[in-house]
């Protein structure tokens, strides 16, 4: 079976979504507008589409496993909720392609990601991104390790 959106919130000041498994999604697994401060953290995400559509001025997607998405994580257009930081640390994707699609987005810090296969896709593609973007201590298990990267005005 697919499913929809999974978790769809909108209109507070924090959002805390923990320790949901999902599968098979059809649409953003989680989908969270316009809140102050975004943390996602110890989900498990089998399959379909792992789209963290999120509006936030805070954003932090800490210790989830994502298996057989495309893409591993996906975050779009962040910048028009006025967003401060994004941090993804600590995550777990296995035969995902790519790993991680990060589009119109500010401020953001990949690091210490374990990833395991990318179905011959770039492990991240970003694009319409500024300068302030930090990738570090990310372990590529399998797979192609290369990112992809334009910068769009």
């Amino acid at each position: 079976h697919e499913y929809g959106i999974i978790i769809y919130a909108h209109s507070s000041e924090y959002a805390f979504v923990s320790d949901y498994i999902m599968r098979n999604t059809s649409d953003s697994a989680i989908c969270i507008n316009a809140f102050r401060t975004v943390t996602i953290t110890g989900n498990i995400i089998y399959g379909g589409h792992a789209d963290f559509s999120v509006e936030s001025r805070q954003t932090a997607v800490l210790g989830n496993f994502v298996e057989n998405s495309s893409p591993g994580l996906y975050l779009n257009d962040l910048p028009k909720s006025g967003v401060v930081s994004v941090t993804i640390t600590g995550n777990s994707l296995r035969d995902c392609g790519p790993a991680f699609v990060i589009h119109n987005v500010t401020q953001v810090n990949i690091a210490n990601n374990t990833i395991a296969g990318t179905k011959g896709l770039p492990a991240l593609n970003a694009s319409a991104t500024d300068d302030s973007f930090t990738i570090v201590n990310n372990q590529f298990l399998t797979g192609i390790s290369h990112l992809k990267s334009t910068k769009v005005s």
